[in-house]
């Protein structure tokens, strides 16, 4: 709309009216600011309106919603997954628990979540999170409070979950303040509070344990350094194995305060958690129990795990317990069944005492499919007394405790890959000890292995020139180049390989490692790269993923992860840059 004003040709300019013309102007001013307001006018009433019916729309629409007229079963599944989903795995039970995020939304999430009892078919009872040396009357009074709250939410978790099968995960310790800190008054007043606080884990137990028939898993830690506290721990120890008769997966961790009266699981508990007829598969934390006490169908377990004892090691806790190959074939040898086994080996670099006694011939272990031994890697007698036909995955991070080079002779990494090589799939262990000679002979002996991973760490290493470092002659015998006949120069290392994982300090370069992942995309490798992740020594010089996408690598289902060290800053207060990593495709 065009201006009608007798004033047009001097708006925007320097022109000064006269005064006969002000009045005149003041009068357009006036009309225009006053058909201004009524249009405002105007505006906010349709505005009003406008919003009214977008209003209407939007909750008119609402009741049109897919999640309004979705079935209350395939609502419960929706939301079981959400609190199943990894992420929401281990939320504690509190406000912001997903069940109970779900419960508030509406009237008839609520009943819903409430009806639905796998949303709280995991009970999560953990330690206060609170600082150690707090003033002691206040934390006292915390972690009271602190326990009261997860004897509440465990009553409240154990009714919802209205006789569903239950996953347990119990951690109490009630070593978090030393009695020493008070004196006079201050500790009588602590006597008091811990006399109510182990009031309060006995109560905690009982309900705990009340539900003990329903667990399907259970994850317990069980620590007493106090008297006061101790029959919460025996309580656990008392459930019967009919009392935990769904009992699958156990893992357990007892720790007792040498000077205490109690031996875990021991004569006065011959029938125990542990005796669970369901039971499958059992999980050691360090602890101070020797399993040679233990009454356990050890012969109907598929999965066991033993992380050592914690008297190996010396300190407070408990008697001196080791675990070491001859206790740890003592071990497999009554567990027959196993598919999967991880056991711990306490290693002494003082205590050479040769090799392992046969005694009792081979240990036949015919469905066990993946072992993993840590601590120090055993001697090679170890796995010449195995017998495990279906071995498919083989994890030995440690190196021996002797000192020396690991050859083809000595190694119990040589010796098993010797013997399953062929059928291994997944293999891990540490080349920090082993001879270039022996190296090349377990990789050479690795045909169907699809991931392997290379550790190099140790504190006792070779000489350089005895050590083995990945250089780019690793890399080309893992991608042996091809002349145009198509016909490889050398035998390919692990040709099917698709998941690699090297470690920090070796020979190999930025450009090398580029090279072999883009030979191991190639479409007519046998097996095509799917992960690799690297560590170098120094500062990144080159963008490895912005180089296979200039260079137009299939990069699709490939993940890179090379690690590289911090900038130092040259300025005294300037921002460290920390370690970079790659991106992930």
């Amino acid at each position: 709309m065009e201006s009608t004003s007798p004033f047009l040709k001097y708006l925007d300019t320097n022109y000064i009216p006269s005064e006969d013309e002000i009045p005149s102007i003041r009068a357009i001013i006036q009309n225009n600011d006053n058909v201004a307001n009524a249009l405002n006018v105007e505006i906010e009433a349709l505005t009003a309106i406008r919003d009214l019916h977008t209003r209407e729309s939007a909750r008119h629409s609402a009741l049109l919603s897919p999640i309004k007229r979705t079935p209350n079963d395939i609502l419960s599944s929706i939301f079981i997954a959400l609190v199943a989903h990894p992420d929401n795995r281990n939320a504690d039970m509190s406000n912001t628990h997903p069940a109970v995020v779900i419960s508030h939304v509406c009237e008839h999430w609520r009943e819903l979540a409430l009806e639905t009892p796998a949303l709280w078919s995991t009970i999560k009872i953990t330690p206060p999170h609170l600082h150690r040396y707090t003033a002691s009357a206040d934390f006292l009074r915390r972690l009271e409070l602190c326990l009261q709250w997860n004897l509440d939410m465990a009553r409240i978790w154990i009714s919802r979950s209205n006789g569903s099968r239950i996953s347990m995960i119990f951690h109490v310790s009630d070593d978090l303040l030393e009695i020493s800190i008070l004196g006079g008054a201050g500790r009588d007043l602590e006597t008091r509070n811990w006399e109510r606080m182990a009031a309060l884990l006995a109560d905690l137990s009982e309900v705990v344990c009340s539900s003990s028939h329903r667990w399907v898993t259970a994850d317990l830690y069980l620590m007493a350094s106090r008297s006061a506290t101790l029959p919460s721990v025996i309580r656990f120890m008392d459930i019967k194995a009919d009392e935990v008769p769904n009992l699958r997966q156990l893992k357990i961790a007892v720790v007792v305060e040498d000077g205490l009266d109690l031996v875990p699981f021991g004569r006065d508990h011959q029938e125990n958690i542990l005796s669970g007829k369901a039971l499958q598969g059992i999980h050691f934390s360090p602890s101070s129990i020797d399993f040679r006490q233990m009454h356990l169908q050890w012969g109907q377990l598929t999965q066991l795990r033993f992380d050592g004892c914690l008297g190996g090691w010396g300190g407070q806790w408990g008697p001196q317990i080791v675990f070491k190959e001859k206790e740890a074939m003592h071990l497999l040898r009554m567990c027959q069944n196993l598919v999967k086994c991880d056991l711990t080996l306490y290693t002494d670099d003082m205590d050479d005492t040769g090799a392992v006694p046969l005694d009792g011939g081979l240990v036949h272990l015919p469905r066990l499919e993946s072992i993993t031994i840590r601590g120090g890697a055993p001697q090679v007698e170890f796995a010449s007394v195995l017998d495990t036909p279906r071995l498919r995955r083989l994890i030995i991070p440690g190196v021996p405790h002797m000192t020396g080079a690991s050859t083809e002779t000595n190694s119990v990494v040589v010796a098993w890959i010797r013997d399953y090589g062929h059928q291994l799939t997944e293999v891990e262990f540490n080349i920090a000890r082993l001879t270039q000679s022996a190296f090349s002979f377990c990789m050479s002996n690795l045909p169907n292995v699809t991931s392997l991973r290379l550790l190099g760490f140790s504190s006792n290493s070779l000489p350089p020139n005895d050590q083995t470092f990945l250089t780019r002659d690793f890399f080309e015998r893992l991608a042996p180049r091809t002349e145009s006949q198509k016909v490889t120069v050398a035998p390919a290392w692990c040709p099917r390989l698709e998941v690699i994982r090297l470690p920090e300090g070796q020979g190999f370069t930025e450009a090398d490692l580029l090279e072999f992942v883009i030979a191991k995309r190639r479409t007519n490798a046998l097996s095509r790269l799917r992960s690799v992740r690297a560590v170098f020594p120094n500062l990144q010089e080159v963008d490895i993923p912005a180089r296979l996408r200039e260079m137009g690598v299939d990069t699709d289902g490939l993940t890179v992860r090379v690690s590289y060290p911090a900038r130092v800053p040259l300025r005294k207060w300037a921002n460290v840059v920390v370690a970079s990593e790659d991106e992930e495709y």
